[in-house]
């Protein structure tokens, strides 16, 4: 937690692999995957179908529109393209293909998921992210969501630098 601009997101996109660390070493022993505020992973002409299936391609198409339209994402809109989606349902469905992955990843690394989602969706994230088994690094000022997750330890940056919190 802690202010926009004070290197947050940088964090978790050196944790993910994407950045280099200026100093010291950071070892990976676990598969992760990485959802950013960018939604990288759905752009263009791709629909949320392609994309969960291409996480999970032994996975039954019938289960994952299920589980698209537990998130609030209907048959009509998984098939469109996800450059004609709004915000909100491009958060859902880089959550969902991030979530249904198989391999599953062990480290989710999550940078404001409950942006741009309606309270629907938030619960739905709630209750997906509350059931994870994995590990989970979130980035978010919805200090709601954060404290529904019950996170073990809070690492805050300020004026002083990054410090370890218990809880919120």
């Amino acid at each position: 937690v802690g202010d926009n601009g004070s290197g947050k997101s940088t964090l978790l996109r050196v944790l993910a692999g994407q950045l280099q660390a200026r100093a010291g070493e950071v070892q990976r022993h676990a598969p992760l995957a990485l959802l950013d505020q960018q939604l990288l992973a759905l752009a263009g002409e791709r629909s949320i179908l392609d994309t969960v299936q291409a996480a999970n391609a032994a996975a039954d198409p019938a289960e994952l529109r299920t589980r698209l339209a537990l998130l609030g994402l209907d048959a009509h809109r998984i098939q469109r393209p996800a450059s004609s989606l709004s915000d909100g349902e491009r958060v859902k469905g880089a959550l969902a293909s991030v979530l249904y992955a198989q391999p599953a990843p062990q480290l989710l690394l999550l940078d404001e998921p409950g942006n741009a989602l309606d309270l629907t969706a938030l619960q739905a994230l709630e209750s997906l992210l509350g059931a994870w088994e994995g590990g989970l690094v979130m980035v978010s000022h919805d200090t709601h969501l954060l404290r529904a997750l019950r996170p073990t330890q809070v690492l805050q940056v300020g004026s002083d630098g990054w410090q370890w919190r218990d809880a919120l």
